[in-house]
């Protein structure tokens, strides 16, 4: 048995050896629990490898269901300086967050954290490793503060005992941009993670699924900046990596299409984004749950790419569904999430001629996004989305305040010919028009004008129509 989880263990690191990692902590569980003298250590690590390797695979609610199960008797036997305990707590925290199950997960992390200190101390990578992991599922949340605080520990950890080109060292670093990053710096970002870029094309430390995600990272950093033509190579760089000619796309390739599809949407090259979308979901939901974030995040992609095709019926069912289902439902009204799908939901009714239940919809979304986003740059799509709705309602006084609060938010990020931006501004010249203010809509319309008709994309096509129909 020992000698199976120690194989076991191996695999369980190995993207590519889940299943078998499985396979043979499975057996050597059955060989443990035959055994006339039972040792609980070596149960307990049997759980602990089983509970990863399915983690790993998505299947989060049976590691849940499997820990839930034997980590009271875990304890009993073993008591809380357990470190194969320990690191069942931190796994199980994974797994909650996976489900969206938050509260739940923290407090896991917690103890295991709590357990893993009283062994360790407080500058120990067993404990970096729980607290990177707790980082991740706060991040997932929205809780980007906290998750920068526990990733800026981590790094400070690692760079003390394992110096700056470990493995582990250079993932914290990864991580810790992430966070930045999705707070709004990708300017700041950008220059750090293209170093770090540079840095992981030569480490022997990093494997090529880890390789991918630093051009991945890259991407995506380009893609906010409004650098769309950089973002797309970076993109297919790492979708490269994931899938060489004539392999299959796999779970580990899920992250870099959908970002691919993100920059190609922004582009107009809508059909393209579709199938990117499409083919990551059903990877998604082939391999794990689907109220995954990930899941979820990839069938608003789908119904946002259906609306800028004008797709509406079949972007509001998209969007409907999602916004009512397990995933939501289960998150809590200060998650990043149910707002940004709620205000994709008001603009496809907007679109589709509802503009009552557009209306509805954006307030439900903008009262959501207050709590969840506070002054982050993603609130300017709620406040879009309601200033749309005001201005559909005739109320271009009301709409005037929310397109200026989106107008400045998005301009933090993006540049000002991004069209994300534009978009905001189009709207704003529809409700200074209305308030009779024509000088300064007419100076905003020579303004941005020009960057509507400088390419051929659908997008810069549609929010000229707008405008010239307004």
């Amino acid at each position: 048995a020992r000698v199976l989880l120690g194989v076991a263990a191996a695999e369980s690191e190995d993207q590519d050896r889940f299943d078998s990692g499985l396979a043979h902590a499975r057996q050597a569980l059955t060989l443990l629990d035959a055994a006339s003298t039972k040792d609980w250590e070596q149960i307990a690590d049997a759980h602990r490898i089983i509970a990863l390797c399915l983690v790993r695979r998505g299947e989060n609610l049976a590691a849940i269901d499997l820990l839930k199960t034997n980590l009271p008797l875990h304890y009993v036997h073993l008591g809380a300086r357990s470190e194969a305990l320990a690191d069942e707590y931190v796994i199980l925290g994974e797994a909650l967050g996976n489900m969206t199950r938050f509260a739940e997960s923290e407090a896991a992390f917690n103890t295991g954290a709590t357990m893993l200190r009283s062994q360790y101390g407080d500058d120990s990578n067993h404990l970096a490793y729980a607290l990177n992991q707790m980082g991740g599922m706060l991040y997932a949340k929205g809780d980007l503060e906290r998750s920068e605080d526990l990733h800026r520990q981590v790094l400070k950890i690692h760079l003390a005992t394992l110096g700056p080109d470990h493995h582990d060292t250079l993932v914290a670093e990864f991580n810790l941009l992430g966070v930045i990053e999705q707070q709004g710096h990708y300017a700041q970002a950008l220059p750090q993670r293209l170093a770090l870029l540079e840095r992981a094309k030569t480490s022997t430390e990093l494997s090529p699924i880890e390789k991918s995600q630093h051009y991945d990272a890259a991407a995506t950093d380009y893609r906010e900046l409004g650098r769309f033509a950089e973002a797309e190579a970076a993109s297919r760089q790492a979708l490269a990596i994931l899938t060489p000619a004539g392999a299959v796309p796999g779970p580990q390739s899920t992250g870099a299409m959908r970002h691919l599809g993100l920059t190609l949407a922004l582009q107009g090259h809508y059909a393209e984004a579709e199938n990117l979308f499409r083919n990551a979901l059903a990877i998604k939901l082939k391999h794990g749950s689907p109220v995954s974030l990930g899941a979820c995040g990839l069938r608003r992609d789908i119904g946002q790419v259906l609306r800028q095709q004008h797709r509406y019926t079949e972007a509001i069912q998209q969007l409907r569904a999602l916004t009512m289902d397990a995933c939501m439902t289960a998150l809590q009204g200060t998650d990043p999430w149910r707002p940004l799908a709620l205000a994709d939901l008001s603009q496809a009714q907007l679109d589709g001629g509802d503009s009552g239940g557009a209306y509805a919809t954006a307030a439900q979304a903008l009262a959501y996004g207050r709590k969840a986003l506070h002054d982050r740059y993603e609130l300017g799509l709620p406040l879009l989305a309601m200033g749309r709705a005001e201005l559909a309602r005739k109320h271009a006084s009301a709409a005037e305040p929310l397109l200026r609060e989106a107008l400045a938010l998005r301009l933090r990020v993006h540049p000002p010919a991004d069209p994300r931006v534009l978009e905001i501004q189009v709207a704003l010249i529809d409700a200074l028009t209305n308030l009779k203010r024509s000088d300064e809509a007419q100076a905003l319309r020579t303004q941005i004008e020009p960057l509507l008709t400088t390419s051929a994309s659908p997008y810069l096509a549609d929010l000229h129509a707008r405008l010239t129909h307004d």
